[in-house]
């Protein structure tokens, strides 16, 4: 099933902004665990996988890139200067510490996106979307700004400020979807959202859920049930 654009913008702005908070921390142990326990990347030295995990888990949380010297062992070195790197951004909010990311190991794009969205929505200014050095980072910041912002003060009437009708209800059906459908679909009045295709997709994706039809995301329209649908993964 192909997804159109108006689809695909309403997956990253649902998935992205319910993961944001949690996704760079994932970063940091993902990244760590996974080179620790490859057998086929390169050893430093003599010392012990957990001498390694220790002295690196040290120099991240001390901050000092410089510090990151003391490995020994190039590989390592850039696992500790991204992570410190990815650390300071997320905790100073500074676009800059992001171009210390080796872009290979983890993409600038996405230290980037960390950064932008979380202070555009705690300052509360779209402009600085514009901090980010990828443009379509850039974007994706921008156009989950406003229901960020909602989201932020539980308050869909920020919706209102979107001058295009169909963004506007876009938002609007985030909002409904986010704060009202997800905590209690059950018996949900499909009429609460405004766009016609996620009304259909209210009422079909509740129909085939409470029979359990194995084919519950076929022909779903909206990105915001195609996402859901998937995410439920309730028919495997």
């Amino acid at each position: 099933m192909l997804l159109n654009r108006k689809q695909i913008i309403y997956i990253i702005i649902v998935i992205g902004v319910v993961l944001v908070a949690a996704l760079l921390g994932y970063v940091y142990r993902a990244q760590l665990n996974s080179i620790l326990n490859n057998p086929e990347l390169p050893a430093a030295e003599s010392r012990t996988e957990l001498q390694i995990q220790e002295q690196l888990g040290e120099l991240i949380k001390g901050g000092n890139f410089d510090d990151c010297e003391k490995i020994g062992n190039a590989y390592y070195e850039t696992v500790c200067v991204n992570n410190i790197a990815l650390q300071l951004a997320q905790e100073r909010l500074d676009v800059s510490y992001c171009q210390k990311i080796d872009n290979k190991l983890i993409p600038i794009a996405d230290c980037e996106r960390q950064v932008v969205v979380k202070k555009s929505i705690e300052r509360e200014s779209v402009a600085i979307c514009d901090e980010a050095t990828d443009g379509d980072v850039r974007e994706q910041c921008k156009a989950s700004f406003l229901i960020g912002l909602a989201y932020k003060k539980n308050d869909v009437s920020i919706c209102d400020r979107e001058q295009d009708s169909v963004r506007r209800n876009e938002c609007v059906d985030m909002y409904v979807f986010q704060r009202e459908y997800v905590t209690n679909s059950v018996g949900f009045d499909c009429g609460r959202f405004s766009d016609g295709d996620v009304r259909r997709d209210c009422v079909l994706f509740a129909q085939r859920y409470a029979v359990r039809d194995m084919q519950a995301c076929d022909g779903l329209r909206s990105g915001l049930f195609v996402s859901h649908c998937m995410m439920q993964n309730v028919f495997r």
